[in-house]
């Protein structure tokens, strides 16, 4: 069974297939920890694969009101190996789209909006108030504007309070995204991004 913490909330649309939500979160067994005010719009189509741990919607502070949502729209995938997020969440992973999440923790009020395919490497530490999305969602009318694009985080990134990841970037492993800053270009490994938009302050950086 699934640990649930006080009670467990669920909003989705079954499809006709009344235990599709407890199925789904049985075969992930006691990987899933589900917290107060988690709740759930998931296809019948869609996927979650939990390899570790995935704590939902997790408190710093006892009596945290905050709610967290997890979308999967029809044929989503979450994949998770080891993963803290903590309260007030709002992640979407939408029709055929591909989130994964390695290991290593998302503070209070992120926003992930997953349109084609975000990868989180591994040992990343995401500050609160971060937004992350791999779409801009409205077409420019011009031959060569792409809406939509993957992006990547890699292993051992330091992500900043209030910063904005979007659409086509990389992360290079071991970097730092200064607080604000909005990345709209690949950021190489090892170094300290910062501003709007971010650009390399300085190079060869270690964080612990």
């Amino acid at each position: 069974m699934i640990q649930r913490i006080k009670h467990f909330p669920l909003l989705l649309r079954i499809e006709g297939k009344k235990n599709f939500i407890l199925n789904l979160f049985d075969k992930n067994k006691q990987r899933m920890i589900i917290h107060e005010n988690s709740f759930f719009n998931i296809h019948t189509s869609s996927k979650i694969q939990v390899y570790s741990k995935f704590n939902i919607n997790k408190k710093w502070v006892k009596n945290d009101p905050n709610k967290s949502f997890i979308v999967l729209k029809n044929k989503a995938t979450l994949v998770v190996d080891k993963f803290d997020i903590y309260s007030g969440a709002n992640i979407s992973v939408n029709e055929n789209a591909f989130l994964k999440l390695g290991s290593g923790y998302i503070n209070y009020n992120v926003n992930i909006a997953c349109f084609e395919k975000i990868e989180i490497g591994y040992d990343v530490a995401i500050s609160e108030n971060v937004v992350i999305r791999d779409s801009d969602n409205h077409q420019i009318v011009s031959s060569n504007h792409q809406m939509t694009s993957p992006i990547k985080i890699e292993d051992h990134v330091w992500i900043g309070t209030n910063v904005i990841i979007l659409k086509g970037v990389t992360v290079g492993e071991g970097s730092i995204i200064a607080a604000g800053s909005v990345v709209t270009k690949d950021i190489p490994k090892n170094s300290l991004a910062a501003g709007i938009p971010a650009r390399v302050i300085k190079s060869n950086v270690e964080w612990k």
